[in-house]
Order: C-alpha cells, then sequence, then structure tokens
C-alpha cells in the first residue's frame, strides 16, 4: 500500500523543489507514484547506413537491377517445414509474381 505524507518537505521534493538525495527509483510523470528501478544500461549509439539515391546510372542502381534480375531469373524451392523436419506430401504449388503471373518466384 502506498503511503502518501503531505509535509512541505514531501511536496517541494515532488514538484522539483529544494534538494534531493540521489534514490534508486524513477517517478511516473505527475501520478505521484514512485517504482523502483530494476535495470541500469545504456543504450548503444545509433548509427544508420548512408541513404542511397538510386539515380539513373549510378552504380547503386546497377548493383540493386542486377540483384533484382538475378533472383527474378531463378525458381527457388521452399520446403515445408514442420517440427524442424522438412515435409513432402507431393503437392507442389507454385507462388507467381504478382505483376508477372507468368513469372514463377518458388515452388
Amino acid at each position: 500500500m502506498f503511503r502518501l505524507t503531505h509535509t512541505s518537505a514531501a511536496v517541494a521534493a515532488r514538484v522539483g523543489l529544494g534538494a534531493r538525495t540521489p534514490t534508486p527509483e524513477r517517478s511516473y510523470s505527475d501520478s505521484g507514484i514512485r517504482v523502483p528501478q530494476l535495470a541500469s544500461f545504456r543504450l548503444p549509439e545509433i548509427k544508420n547506413e548512408p541513404t542511397r539515391d538510386y539515380v539513373p546510372g549510378s552504380a547503386e542502381q546497377e548493383q540493386l537491377m542486377a540483384a533484382v534480375e538475378e533472383l527474378g531469373s531463378t525458381t527457388h524451392h521452399i520446403p515445408l517445414v514442420i517440427n524442424g523436419k522438412e515435409v513432402s506430401t507431393g503437392d507442389v504449388q507454385q507462388q507467381v509474381n504478382p505483376g508477372n503471373k507468368a513469372q514463377v518466384l518458388c515452388t
């Protein structure tokens, strides 16, 4: 159960006035509820990859188009795996490219 105190020192500490001693607790917004902090950690610095433009004639666009052509020119087999074991029923279906129904992507 929570114990509420209405002394002026407690009110001043809650709104940030006066000296506060460091505690291993943090407050949730303005609710007055304090919860113990269970972990102390730091997030690593985030470094994004550079943005690519893929402008016509650029090396990035050529690499992208080559990768798309390579993936589109082969048909891949995707096995049915149940409980870590490959299962074959003999009923093989085809997955086609929605933009080009003649192109089979995988079986």
